[in-house]
């Protein structure tokens, strides 16, 4: 691609769709109650759901969204609900974060329904990974925090084999991020499944 960074971030945020071989990324609308009410049913879930506790109305989840607009303005993060294909359903969550950095990238609030095709939420995480590393030339992707009781995503990364823990202490939370050279060693076996493989519209 012949876009330079800066180019390849406004892309980014220009896309109004981004699609994989089992999922579309959708922006979530700031102002948009039916998106705010997504985010609330699938924050909410009980089980498996490891995520601090969010809004619980629709009211002060617009609230939260119109100061998550101004962050996207700035172009600092997208908040975007994903599509499973074969359920044909909005049944997940996710926000790329940390982009006005230069070398590094982030990702948070991953959430999916209990009924999400199974490798929906590991083809999102090698797509926000590809978008960060490849697209954007980001070098690393956090640290972000695990719940130590959330043994279920810590199962992800550990057959995906590119995170590393980070020094932090914390009782309660593992910190870990992923380095772009860890992600280039392991990527081909998912490109052979036709995961993490983005495409921008």
């Amino acid at each position: 691609m012949n876009f330079n960074l800066s180019d390849r971030l406004d892309k980014l945020f220009n896309s109004s769709k981004l699609s994989s071989k089992l999922v579309h990324f959708e922006k979530i609308k700031f102002d948009s109650e039916s998106d705010a009410a997504l985010i609330i049913k699938l924050r909410s879930r009980s089980k498996s759901n490891h995520l601090k506790a969010g809004s619980s109305s629709i009211e002060d989840q617009l609230k939260y969204l119109e100061n998550y607009n101004y962050n996207y303005l700035e172009k600092n993060e997208i908040y975007y609900k994903i599509f499973d294909k074969h359920k044909r359903a909005y049944n997940g969550l996710v926000r790329i974060t940390e982009l006005n950095n230069k070398k590094s990238f982030n990702w948070e609030s991953l959430v999916f329904s209990e009924d999400c095709s199974p490798m929906a939420p590991i083809d999102v995480m090698l797509c926000i990974y590809k978008i960060g590393f490849d697209f954007l030339d980001r070098d690393v992707c956090g640290p972000w925090a695990v719940d130590k009781k959330h043994t279920e995503m810590m199962k992800i990364h550990d057959f995906c084999k590119m995170y590393s823990y980070n020094d932090k202490k914390d009782q309660s939370y593992y910190w870990i991020h992923v380095e772009k050279k860890a992600f280039h060693k392991e990527i081909d076996r998912f490109y052979s499944l036709g995961l993490g493989v983005i495409n921008y519209e």
